[in-house]
């Protein structure tokens, strides 16, 4: 009798022992898999924004309604990130137009900072727009490392009235979602 305790004491044992092992490889395999969705979530969003930025700069280039816009108009990045975003002054109108610049301005500084590509700083250089062509003054978005996630704001203006088809001081929002 004493034999037959002890073999189902060692039984019970190697039980416990394979269930550990079986649920800590488990939960590494969920870990793993998580993670492999996560990176394929931020690639694939990632993705659709430039495309979708690419398609609007086709389908908005040299409108009548919309001389100056943004593209993209919206950023998803994480903390530390940062990225390139274009003001477009698209001239569809006879002439050319001179003194075309932008003012960039962050909303939160601590959180997002932008600012106007071609020089730094909060304005760029001023530039002539030829008829029948568009100018693309680029920005740089950075998200501090230490931000938090949410919603953030630039504020990009063109101070010039862009040859009087854009009242003087337009404003265009660049919203930074930042997220995990």
């Amino acid at each position: 009798m004493i034999s037959n305790k002890r073999g189902a004491v060692e039984l019970s044992i190697t039980t416990i022992v394979v269930v550990v092992i079986g649920i800590t490889l488990l939960t590494l395999g969920l870990i793993w898999v998580n993670n492999i969705f996560d990176r394929l979530s931020g690639t694939t969003g990632g993705a659709f924004e430039k495309a979708d930025a690419q398609i609007e700069n086709i389908l908005g280039a040299g409108s009548d309604e919309s001389p100056y816009r943004l593209v993209p108009g919206t950023v998803t990045l994480k903390p530390g990130d940062s990225t390139r975003v274009v003001a477009v002054f698209s001239n569809s109108f006879e002439g050319d137009i001179s003194g075309v610049t932008v003012t960039v301005a962050s909303v939160d500084s601590t959180k997002v900072n932008c600012e106007a590509g071609d020089r730094g700083g909060t304005s760029s250089k001023s530039y002539m727009v030829k008829s029948a062509t568009a100018l693309k003054i680029p920005i740089f978005v950075k998200v501090d490392k230490n931000s938090g996630v949410g919603d953030y704001l630039c504020r990009i203006t063109s101070p010039g009235d862009f040859g009087g088809h854009v009242s003087s001081g337009t404003v265009e929002l660049l919203t930074v979602k930042v997220r995990k």
